[in-house]
């Protein structure tokens, strides 16, 4: 097992994880299914923001930010949703003052 898929929260309703590129699908669902919603905060996108090449680079560099400590990408499911299928929202962390998050993993 990979220390990544050790970054888990959970509370009673949710679990929060550090995806890696294998759940790509998911969060371009995520995305696809709130566009509306979500363009009036965003920044406009490109077309290839909804392909799914897209999605397993960005989540690449999520991981890399997390190794780095310069971020963690939480990405927020409900707590009975196992195989981690519906993405109801992203939580980012940003290291602000110029220290790394300190977990050990």
């Amino acid at each position: 097992m990979d220390s990544l898929d050790q970054v888990e929260f959970y509370s009673e309703r949710l679990k929060l994880k550090l995806l890696k590129p294998t759940y790509a699908k998911e969060v371009l669902a995520f995305y696809a299914r709130n566009k509306s919603h979500l363009e009036p905060w965003e920044a406009s996108r490109e077309e290839d923001f909804y392909t799914l090449k897209n999605h397993e680079r960005i989540l690449s560099g999520q991981v890399q930010n997390f190794r780095t400590g310069y971020a963690m990408n939480l990405w927020i499911f409900e707590a009975g949703d196992k195989d981690c299928e519906h993405v109801l929202v992203l939580l980012i962390l940003l290291t602000l003052l110029g220290d790394h998050f300190n977990l050990v993993l």
